[in-house]
């Protein structure tokens, strides 16, 4: 089962080191710990070897089981002294390949993917999607509009809000699996930190330096907290929730700050969505360099976002479908 917003599988977390280690920490002394997983001779096989001796501290026993098919089953513990003649011991096999690929981590839980790499059925999608894109936007507002600084700014906004968005969706993954719940708490908790943004514009004025700063910090905070800390009770749902989409508030605060000064808001809202396509399509790095990685992206593409908005304030003129508008 795959998320329709992120790229994970609905049980990529369960095998990464921090979740065997979880499952170490609850064995008694002379207890044992068993995972089956029907994956034969294959590199899923390896990484499962490789991921739970990182966790463990030392390898397991793996025997192939014949059972259906291609079973596998690690051990550790006591019962990994047992000696079972009628199943084909893959340990030493193993121990020497646990080099060629990277263990699965909470930052990066794809058991599936050979390497850190985007597959080739995904990079066709995208490509398809982006010349699309391109082709919608040479037939409507023209690329004139994007090389203008106020529209790269905004531009730049759509792009790092849903990549932050799908990033959240998979992060919170860690605790709900990637199922509609997780869709249905970050969403909520972006949707609720814009309108709360809206709100405080309407009434105050913010400064866009203030708030950018806070948005830098928020994202880092957001990209440390330990997600697999929290319980999946419906207030830890809100906690994780808020505390991921709190980039989002500060966010809001620029947009909605900038969206005031606009001349055509259809036009700049269209732009904004053209960025949060390109967002989208970025999410999928998540699969080369892991969420941590997606987050420092986003957070450059803000930095972005903070030059482009500097260079229209210093130009004083922005383009709209193609037209030159004096900024008064």
């Amino acid at each position: 089962m795959l998320s329709s917003f992120s790229s994970l599988r609905l049980d990529n977390y369960v095998y990464t080191v921090e979740s065997f280690r979880q499952a170490k920490d609850l064995l008694k002394d002379n207890g044992s710990m068993f995972v089956a997983f029907d994956s034969g001779k294959s590199l899923v096989t390896i990484r499962q070897f490789a991921t739970l001796t990182r966790a463990l501290g030392t390898a397991p026993k793996a025997l192939f089981t014949g059972y259906d098919v291609f079973g596998v089953v690690f051990i550790y513990g006591k019962a990994q002294s047992a000696q079972i003649p009628t199943m084909e011991d893959l340990t030493p096999a193993l121990i020497k390949s646990v080099a060629a690929v990277p263990v699965t981590t909470d930052a990066w839980p794809f058991v599936y993917l050979p390497f850190r790499t985007i597959p080739i059925w995904i990079l066709v999608a995208l490509v398809v999607v982006w010349i699309c894109m391109k082709k919608m936007i040479r037939n409507t507002i023209g690329f004139g509009v994007l090389r203008d600084w106020k529209n790269a700014h905004f531009f730049l906004l759509g792009a790092g809000f849903l990549l932050l968005e799908t990033n959240a969706i998979s992060k919170l993954s860690l605790l709900f699996g990637s199922t509609w719940v997780v869709n249905a708490v970050v969403i909520s908790a972006f949707l609720i930190m814009a309108l709360a943004a809206n709100m405080i514009v309407a009434q105050v004025t913010i400064s866009k330096r203030v708030s950018y700063a806070c948005l830098a910090i928020a994202i880092a905070g957001s990209s440390i907290i330990p997600y697999g800390r929290f319980t999946s009770s419906p207030t830890a749902a809100v906690v994780a929730g808020l505390l991921i989409a709190s980039p989002v508030f500060f966010s809001g605060l620029i947009f909605s700050s900038s969206f005031r000064d606009v001349v055509s808001p259809a036009g700049t809202l269209g732009v904004n969505m053209l960025g949060a396509v390109l967002g989208g399509l970025l999410e999928n790095l998540t699969m080369i360099g892991g969420t941590t990685v997606v987050s420092i992206l986003a957070l450059l593409i803000y930095v972005g976002s903070a030059i482009a908005l500097n260079k229209a304030g210093e130009t004083s003129s922005y383009v709209i479908s193609g037209y030159a508008v004096d900024h008064t």
